[in-house]
């Protein structure tokens, strides 16, 4: 009865920390993300700081601000160019759509009905209704989104204006952050238990491991992607397919999108133009790409941060379920630290 008792209660306490973990990630954490990200920088640039200030002996507040500045100078250099490489590529694809529809797709429909025909003429009727009546939709997309494309521009362009106020606050969170990080960091520390002070402690020091050990197994993963890509292009000869892959290989990274978002479309269009070769070998390319990231991912992943394999897909899978993409890498995350911690005997999870 004890026992059951004992399970009740840790079963209780640690449903009641998973539901405010919950709460917090899917409601609290986007309201404050800037003031995270704030502090996210000011961590991962602390280091570099100090290791200046150790060899220059330059004043540690005047080097931070330094440093912070030529970080964002560089970083608001790259958003701004690609924003405005993304939006100029966007309006001049909105204005060719209606062209390249009736140039290059139109045209290779027709051809592919044809073939079709020649090959199975019993079906003939049949093959140019459905052709017929997927023509006319596509075209009535393209004249949508060509329509609407500059609308929906504007309204990105619009929505800017949020993106700077909390790009804002993240500037200047991440100022008073690495200014005064050992007065906050102290005074939180001051409102905890010595048990939850050497928890805290053993979790921020797990945590720069796992980061690490993350970051090499997805760059082990890019790496990968990026050889596979640039050897499947080139043998498809397409030109600049070392730089295209490196541009899908990261893009990679991003598992909504994914190589898929780029590949498929890219298949698929090439295979209704009437180049059916170069399709089928982008697609082909695609279907390696995925399956060997899928076979690889959780070994990989799992041997860097020191979990199995299947922890980790379910990590994955849930935390993608929850939290979308953030949960895709943070739940694994998360579940590595708890599992160091309980293997430090700084907390007593499971056996």
């Amino acid at each position: 009865m004890e026992k059951r008792k004992k399970f009740i209660i840790n079963f209780m306490y640690y449903g009641i920390l998973a539901g405010f973990g919950y709460v917090a990630l899917k409601y609290v954490l986007p309201i404050l993300a800037p003031f995270f990200l704030g502090l996210t920088i000011a961590l991962l640039l602390k280091p570099l700081i100090m290791k200046l200030h150790v060899k220059t002996g330059i004043n540690r507040r005047f080097l931070s601000a330094t440093i912070l500045i030529l970080f964002y100078i560089i970083l608001f250099t790259v958003i701004a160019y690609l924003g405005v490489s993304l939006f100029f590529e966007s309006r001049d694809l909105a204005y060719r759509l209606p062209d390249l529809y009736k140039n290059d797709i139109e045209p290779g429909l027709i051809g592919t009905v044809d073939r079709l025909v020649a090959s199975f003429p019993v079906v003939e009727p049949v093959i140019r209704d459905f052709i017929e009546g997927l023509a006319s939709s596509l075209g009535e997309i393209v004249r949508f989104i060509s329509s609407n494309a500059l609308n929906t521009l504007s309204s990105a362009a619009a929505r800017l204006s949020l993106f700077f106020i909390k790009f804002l606050f993240m500037i200047i969170s991440s100022f008073f952050f690495i200014f005064d990080n050992e007065k906050i960091y102290s005074f939180i520390m001051r409102q905890m238990s010595e048990n939850m002070k050497n928890i805290i402690t053993r979790a921020k020091e797990n945590l720069k491991k796992v980061l690490s050990s993350y970051t090499k197994a997805y760059l082990m993963l890019i790496s990968l992607t990026f050889v596979e890509l640039s050897i499947g292009l080139s043998l498809l000869r397409i030109r600049n397919a070392i730089p295209l892959a490196f541009v899908i290989a990261l893009i990679d990274i991003l598992p909504i999108l994914g190589t898929g978002g780029v590949l498929i479309p890219w298949g698929l269009i090439a295979i209704v133009i009437g180049r059916t070769g170069l399709g089928l070998g982008i697609l082909l390319t695609y279907l390696i790409v995925t399956v060997v990231r899928q076979s690889l991912e959780p070994k990989i992943v799992g041997d860097q941060i020191g979990l199995h394999p299947i922890v980790i897909l379910l990590c994955i899978f849930i935390g993608g379920r929850l939290f979308g993409v953030l949960g895709i890498f943070l739940i694994p995350i998360t579940m590595t630290i708890i599992k160091k911690l309980n293997d430090e005997k700084v907390i007593h999870v499971f056996k």
